[in-house]
């Protein structure tokens, strides 16, 4: 699956990092995605060693702006 890539939210700790490390033998690159930078950099430098090119993004929180929603007045 040299050109395939898979993507893993919770990639810093735990089963998300343990689904991390254990896909990088298969795919050509793992995108790593949660809310450490610190741990996520770690866990992106195993998957590297394990063979698989380790894109990675963190971030703190996020605003989504959801429109059609219905206003009620009074």
């Amino acid at each position: 699956m040299a050109a395939s890539v898979a993507i893993v939210t919770g990639a810093s700790s735990g089963i998300g990092k343990a689904t991390a490390l254990r896909l990088a033998r298969d795919f050509g690159a793992v995108v790593l995605a949660a809310r450490s930078g610190e741990q996520l950099a770690e866990v992106g430098r195993q998957v590297e060693a394990a063979g698989a090119e380790p894109p990675a993004r963190w971030m703190t929180g996020t605003v989504l702006r959801m429109d059609g929603g219905e206003i009620k007045s009074v």
